[in-house]
């Protein structure tokens, strides 16, 4: 029998387990026992919402090239590959995640930055940086909270930390750390993940 990636009963079957978990009286005495399992339960119907999107993907790709066969449609057949480019982004993604397998990799991240000795010049940067990892990590569907921070005495900011709160959003953070390269005396970024191991 060929491998398959997903075994989808044994999803669902897992889906039932932590949802009937989750519902016992006694479920939440043990907090971080009972976050650890909300995240499992997060991530298990992630995997089969997105099962069902590819597969919603593929059977109206295969609508199209159908009607396309009876009627060719040129506008019809724009649309489709319109579609399945963002099945192919949604693809690579989930490969991305698929090298993802370090022990923080799918927890939070908490992200600070720090104009350090530059003057006006860098707390304007950081002010940048901040807003710039700011959009990244809403526009991808995380929750951001800025922690700390301060302001610059002219313009700009002195420092800031900002939590990220999302699927993955620690092992994005060496790609978030590796934006910018700053010349000396610019602001400095660093990022470590926000499990509670590490804080």
């Amino acid at each position: 029998m060929p491998r398959t990636v997903f075994d989808v009963p044994a999803l669902n079957a897992r889906q039932q387990d932590l949802e009937q978990l989750a519902s016992q009286p006694d479920f939440w005495d043990d907090q971080k026992q009972a976050q650890t399992k909300m995240r499992q339960l997060d991530e298990v119907k992630a995997q089969l919402e997105q099962l069902n999107r590819w597969q919603a993907a593929i059977d109206d790709g295969r609508a199209t090239l159908e009607l396309y066969d009876l009627e060719p449609d040129e506008e019809l057949l724009q649309e489709s590959n319109a579609a399945l480019q963002v099945l192919k982004g949604d693809l690579d993604r989930w490969e991305l995640e698929r090298l993802l397998s370090g022990t923080y990799d799918k927890e939070g991240a908490v992200l600070s930055i720090n104009a350090g000795a530059g003057g006006t010049d860098a707390q304007d940067w950081a002010l940048m940086l901040m807003r710039m990892y700011t959009r990244w990590a809403e526009d991808h569907g995380m929750k951001v909270t800025v922690d700390e921070l301060s302001e610059g005495e002219e313009a700009g900011i002195k420092s800031c930390t900002i939590e990220i709160e999302g699927r993955y959003a620690s092992a994005t953070r060496r790609a978030l750390t590796g934006w910018c390269a700053s010349p000396p005396s610019m602001p400095t970024t660093s990022a470590r993940p926000a499990s509670p191991a590490w804080r």
